[in-house]
């Protein structure tokens, strides 16, 4: 109930707050844009241009392309996961299996002492 309340009282001054900064923001941000030298167009041409004459910027060529198909798809870690559930697949496998054995085996021998 109290923060309802506190919510009432205080939102009307919030969003004035809030609308009157992203108005003040915007006005600000239009005048830094009409006083750019040039225009966005120019810009990413000049951009283009360069690029063009430095031979594609390798150096902000993603790293990924570079890489061996297995690598890239993770094959390398996916066959490590497989092995280890295999081994520990076979391995339970087994301790159930002599864990049955050896119940077994108890239960015989109680009966022939019986």
């Amino acid at each position: 109930m109290k923060v309802y309340l506190i919510i009432n009282i205080f939102m009307p001054y919030l969003l004035k707050f809030c609308v009157h900064s992203y108005r003040e923001s915007a006005v600000r941000l239009s005048k830094f844009v009409k006083l750019l030298p040039r225009s966005p167009v120019q810009e990413a041409v000049d951009w283009i241009e360069y690029t063009h004459a430095v031979n594609g910027l390798p150096h902000l060529r993603p790293r990924c392309l570079d890489l061996p198909f297995y690598k890239l798809y993770l094959l390398d870690v996916l066959l490590v996961a497989i092995i280890m559930c295999a081994i520990l697949w076979f391995s339970l496998k087994y301790l159930c299996s002599r864990w049955l054995e050896m119940k077994r085996n108890w239960f015989t021998d109680k009966d022939k002492k019986l």
